[in-house]
């Protein structure tokens, strides 16, 4: 608790990264369910750094552009560490 405020850490699931070839459908599937987790409390057209192997956080993006990256580009190996 800090300053009277109770924080949570949110463990994600990250070993479907490795499904990009091994099950494409499988993969992008997840894709949606991150960004959906991802943009929960967001507005849609707000920007964030997203792990893709092409901007590898150093950019910002919104969903459309995250979301395609992520399924033709991939994740960072290093994202799920």
């Amino acid at each position: 608790m800090l300053l009277g405020i109770k924080i949570h850490k949110i463990e994600i699931n990250k070993s479907w990264i490795d499904l990009r070839r091994i099950n494409p459908r499988a993969y992008v599937q997840e894709i949606r369910m991150f960004l959906n987790f991802a943009y929960r409390n967001k507005n849609k057209d707000e920007f964030f750094y997203f792990p893709c192997i092409k901007c590898a956080n150093r950019y910002y993006h919104g969903k459309d552009t995250v979301n395609e990256h992520l399924i033709l580009d991939g994740f960072l190996t290093s994202y799920k560490k």
